[in-house]
């Protein structure tokens, strides 16, 4: 894997993490266990890499958020 994509699956993974503290693990009660897994994915898939994005093109915020 390259740097990119492994700093893409880790971003992946922390926001499944993060989306299972917020909301414990959403049930997607409308749907079928295999479409409930794929609406995740779907979830997060749609905003990891604009937030990585944004996180790498503005140093400043990322240092103000954590500091």
């Amino acid at each position: 894997m390259t740097d990119d994509v492994k700093r893409l699956t880790l971003l992946h993974e922390v926001l499944h993490a993060a989306l299972e503290v917020m909301a414990g693990s959403p049930d997607w009660d409308d749907l079928d266990p295999k479409s409930q897994k794929n609406r995740e994915e779907t979830v997060i898939r749609t905003f990891e890499s604009p937030l990585l994005t944004i996180l790498q093109q503005n140093p400043d915020l990322v240092t103000y958020l954590t500091s």
